[in-house]
């Protein structure tokens, strides 16, 4: 590991300084040539980062001796595209480009495209979160301020002006933009107030029980509607570890319990899939039993 010193100064006490130490966090962006980081970002146990102008994004969980790397055009070279923004929404990773929007349930390949800018260069696309609406700005010149209540898969126009934003946050109902002439804000209580009319109707999905987990795990759900339901189990490398286990369920409250003695010790993502909608679970493994 390498340790490099930075002079970042944190007052203590009248007229003296006192100065924190960075490490370099990771050796795993070098072979990548990704060494220009242009995003972090946390979500669920999950750290995520991008790097580079070749699609490349990386993430890392705890545990995880470096970073793995990942593609965005799913393992398919791509000169010249950036992460610039991502956001972890509760369900899946959203990552915002130079082109476009990236969508994935575990952060990893396979990676969904979304071009909410019909074709048209997007420059940034920042990204904030506010309950279960996604924000994002698109388009340039110029910026399209357009909202999802799908996890980034549609979207809907809100604001249209004839300024780059580089950056979004939400604090509290205000949507904050910076802009090339300055920071603004708006409400967005109005965005609120149409969500709360519309009832959502999102999946829960869940490990029951303490982790590490044993042989035996239990999957918890929640589902909005009956309907065939599939949960698949991956590495970290997004290798699947078994069939699918595949079933049909009435709305409500369900449980499946399978069958783990097969997983080596370490950390996994559980993933329900009904219909479109999925949702993820992490799943910490301990040494099978012996019998």
């Amino acid at each position: 590991m390498v340790v490099r010193e930075c002079r970042w100064p944190f007052p203590r006490g009248e007229g003296h300084l006192r100065f924190g130490t960075w490490h370099l966090f990771g050796n795993g962006f070098v072979p990548a040539q990704a060494t220009n980081m242009t995003l972090i970002a946390a979500g669920g146990s999950r750290l995520f980062a991008a790097g580079g102008f070749n699609g490349t994004v990386f993430f890392r969980d705890p545990g995880d001796p470096d970073w793995t790397l990942s593609l965005l055009f799913n393992y398919r070279f791509s000169p010249t595209l950036a992460a610039l923004s991502a956001t972890w929404t509760g369900t899946r990773w959203a990552v915002g480009s130079n082109i476009g929007v990236f969508l994935s349930d575990l952060g990893q390949s396979p990676w969904t495209f979304v071009d909410p800018g019909a074709g048209r260069p997007l420059f940034l696309v920042p990204l904030a979160m506010s309950g279960h609406v996604l924000f994002a700005n698109f388009g340039a010149p110029g910026s399209t301020i357009a909202t999802s209540r799908d996890d980034g898969t549609s979207w809907q126009t809100l604001d249209t002006f004839n300024v780059i934003t580089s950056g979004l946050a939400i604090h509290g109902s205000t949507l904050y933009a910076s802009r090339f002439d300055g920071l603004w804000r708006r409400s967005i209580a109005d965005v609120a107030d149409s969500e709360s009319r519309v009832p959502m109707r999102r999946l829960a999905f869940a490990i029951a029980g303490p982790q590490p987990a044993g042989d035996r795990v239990r999957f918890t759900f929640e589902l909005a509607q009956a309907g065939p339901i599939a949960i698949e189990v991956f590495d970290v490398a997004g290798r699947k570890m078994a069939d699918a286990v595949r079933d049909i369920r009435p709305a409500g409250h369900g449980e499946i319990e399978w069958d783990a003695r097969h997983l080596t010790a370490g950390v996994y993502l559980a993933r329900l899939t009904v219909a479109n909608a999925h949702a993820t679970a992490r799943l910490v493994r301990t040494a099978a039993s012996r019998p």
